[in-house]
């Protein structure tokens, strides 16, 4: 993996050196900028839980059985990026962006690259266009946490696809945001094409918020997409969509106050109903609820306390016995700068996953210790 990294480093070097060559006079001006960090996680788990490495939720212990805890350590959320900034052209500002981790492949010590954002963005006098593959637009918040999945499939949904969004630019005011982002449903039907694709059209995304001096940030979001299954002369039909609100406060310096609330179904590939979408047992749609709150302090020293938790809460009307009806978390974490650009990390959680009987939810819990030492640059 060192030998990966490295040679990332030199591609982006050359690449850098090759923008501010003469012999590309039509790049005469690109500038680049690398950012990213180096992170090892280190966690102990009561529980098993789906991942190791991080937590999306606790796995069941069968009836009579006994928790079985685990150890992990892991480089793999390690995060290369790139910026590419060029010249302002006929009052435009081009820029493109890059970035990877390394959760990708089986192997602990033999990771492969995984994409996470790759896209182009237009910025006009009061208008902008990413062209690529970017983060949703709903939900845009992401609570302060050391676990990699920022609470997904526990009260935060979204991930990141391909898509094109157009919104218009703010300082303070109202931001109004728009996007057709690639359908990703999945195969339920098992005729090797993926449910959206089938769907032959994008999902839609949207969100308007109010933003105020980089202190305030409220709004809405939503989506919907609808996916295909079956041959074309006996086509069905399901559904996806959200409703998502969300709030940002920064009362002062110091201390900052954030959090979400979600409605939706058919959320799986939104990283929320805990993992689950559509139920082709009862052939309907699993419909979800949940949020989260975190509320983050930093002291004079630079030192960062975060505490706060999530829900995701799926309809047990639409689910099958055996299904997760429930998934909580509660967490509180604390960074220590060691340096400017190292900082070491603590964080406790404790996790319960309901699972579904028939009648009620069998919770099994999880109580994690989780470490994290992290170089940004």
């Amino acid at each position: 993996m060192i030998k990966l990294i490295r040679y990332l480093l030199l591609l982006i070097v050359l690449i850098s050196n090759g923008l501010h060559s003469n012999s590309h006079a039509q790049s005469e001006g690109a500038k680049i900028k690398p950012y990213g960090f180096f992170k090892l996680d280190i966690a102990y788990d009561n529980s098993r839980t789906n991942n190791g490495n991080f937590v999306n939720w606790v796995n069941q212990v069968p009836a009579g059985g006994k928790r079985d805890g685990e150890f992990n350590m892991t480089s793999r959320q390690t995060r290369l990026g790139a910026q590419f900034f060029m010249d302002e052209q006929n009052g435009k500002k081009i820029s493109a962006k890059v970035e990877v981790d390394f959760y990708k492949g089986p192997d602990e010590n033999k990771n492969y690259l995984m994409l996470r954002q790759a896209y182009l963005k237009i910025e006009g006098e009061k208008y902008f266009i990413i062209a690529g593959q970017a983060y949703d637009i709903i939900a845009p918040l992401a609570p302060t946490t050391l676990n990699y999945t920022v609470l997904w499939n526990s009260g935060n949904p979204g991930y990141r696809r391909p898509m094109i969004q157009v919104g218009n630019k703010v300082s303070d005011g109202i931001e109004v945001v728009g996007a057709a982002s690639r359908n990703i449903a999945g195969d339920t039907d098992g005729d090797g094409v993926d449910d959206g694709e089938d769907n032959v059209f994008p999902t839609m995304q949207g969100r308007i918020s109010y933003k105020l001096s980089n202190k305030v940030n409220i709004g809405i979001s939503g989506h919907y997409g609808r996916m295909e299954t079956g041959p074309d002369d006996n086509r069905n039909y399901y559904n996806s969509y959200s409703v998502a609100a969300f709030y940002q406060f920064k009362i002062n310096k110091q201390v900052e106050l954030k959090g979400e609330a979600f409605v939706g179904q058919t959320l799986s590939q939104y990283l929320s109903g805990i993992g689950q979408g559509y139920n082709t047992t009862l052939d309907t749609e699993i419909n979800s609820r949940g949020g989260w709150v975190n509320l983050v302090f930093t002291n004079h020293q630079n030192v960062r306390f975060s505490f706060g938790g999530g829900v995701d809460d799926p309809d047990r009307d639409d689910l099958n016995v055996g299904n997760r009806d429930s998934n909580m978390c509660v967490f509180g974490n604390v960074f220590f700068p060691v340096t400017k650009s190292t900082n070491f990390a603590v964080e406790l959680s404790n996790w319960r996953t309901g699972y579904f009987n028939g009648e009620e939810s069998d919770v099994t819990s999880n109580f994690r210790v989780h470490t994290g030492f992290i170089f940004t640059f």
